[in-house]
C-alpha cells in the first residue's frame, strides 16, 4: 500500500477497542484496512501470509491486503523483560512492536524515510503486532556485498548513499 510518509498526519486516530485488544490505525490507511477486514487486532494477527523472517517469540509475514503487499510483525510473546528494556529505553512498558511504531510515527514527523506504519496494537491473549506498507521498488541485496553483482563502484556508491541516510536520520535526533 503507498502511503506518503513525507506527509505527517493531521491527526492520529484514536486506538479502537478490540473486545479487550487494541488496534491504532494510521488515519490514511485505517478505511482501507477496515474495508478489508482488519478492524480489530484479532484480525490483524489472522492475516494469512508467508513467513520471512522468524524468530521463537515473534516473526514477520508478508501478507496481501487487498491485492496490496504489506508485512506482519507479530510478537507472539510479549515478556516482561521487553516491557522493561523499552521502558527504560524511553518508551514505556510496551511491546516491540508499539516501540518500532512509536519510532516510526516520530521518523514520519520528522519527515525522514521510513516504512510506512499502517496499524499496530496488542490482541486480548497479549500478542502484539506492527503492520507495514511494503516499498513496491525494493529489491533484495545479496547476502554478502562480495556475491554482488554490482560493480566495486555500484558497491562504493550504495555504501555512501547509505551513510549519508544514517547521518541524516542521526542528524534529526535519531539514533
Amino acid at each position: 500500500m503507498r502511503v506518503d510518509v513525507a506527509a505527517p498526519a493531521s491527526r492520529e486516530a484514536p486506538p479502537a477497542p478490540d473486545r479487550g485488544g487494541v488496534i491504532v490505525f494510521h488515519p490514511r490507511a485505517e478505511a482501507f484496512l477496515r474495508r478489508h477486514g482488519v478492524d480489530t487486532a484479532a484480525a490483524a494477527l489472522a492475516l494469512p501470509g508467508e513467513i520471512v523472517c522468524g524468530h521463537p517469540d515473534r516473526h514477520v509475514a508478508r501478507v496481501l491486503i487487498g491485492g496490496r503487499a504489506a508485512y506482519l510483525k507479530r510478537e507472539h510473546v510479549v515478556g516482561v523483560r521487553t516491557r522493561l528494556r523499552n521502558r527504560l529505553a524511553g518508551f514505556g512498558p510496551v511491546s516491540r512492536c508499539e516501540r518500532e511504531a512509536t519510532t516510526l510515527r516520530g521518523l514520519e514527523r520528522a519527515g525522514q524515510p521510513a516504512p510506512a506504519w499502517l496499524a499496530h496494537g496488542t490482541a486480548a491473549d497479549g500478542r502484539a503486532f506492527l503492520l507495514v506498507a511494503a516499498v513496491e521498488a525494493s529489491a533484495s541485496l545479496p547476502a554478502t556485498l562480495t556475491d554482488s553483482p554490482l560493480s566495486p563502484a555500484d558497491r562504493r556508491a550504495l555504501a555512501e548513499r547509505a551513510g549519508r541516510t544514517l547521518a541524516d536520520l542521526h542528524d534529526a535526533g535519531f539514533g
